[in-house]
């Protein structure tokens, strides 16, 4: 962990490309907190398909790290608790390098 007050673990010293890390300390530093994202006092009716895009619009971007953790929990969910999808999505990858190993380069 950093020493700093962040409960991520520092990234700078993985093997990822300069680009992608800025990408993820983007995201990582972009975080809402969840009881704002979850605030149900804030809902309301909107008054058309105007206000319905705009309120679309702000949130995807107001909150796209917040979805992104949200939708990467529901697929580690997914995965950990169906097996079969597990497997078949394993069996996919390695599936797919062995074609990639066995096949000659044109």
């Amino acid at each position: 962990m950093s020493s700093g007050s962040s409960p991520f673990p520092d990234l700078s010293s993985l093997p990822i490309s300069q680009e992608r890390l800025s990408l993820l300390n983007r995201y990582k530093g972009s975080i809402r907190p969840f009881n704002e994202f979850f605030d149900r006092t804030r809902f309301s009716k909107p008054n058309g398909m105007g206000s319905v895009a705009q309120r679309l619009s702000y949130n995807l971007t107001h909150f796209q790290s917040n979805y992104i953790l949200v939708v990467l929990g529901l697929l580690i969910y997914c995965l950990i608790t169906n097996f079969w999808l597990l497997l078949t999505i394993l069996l996919l990858i390695f599936g797919l390098h062995y074609i990639r190993k066995t096949t000659e380069p044109l």
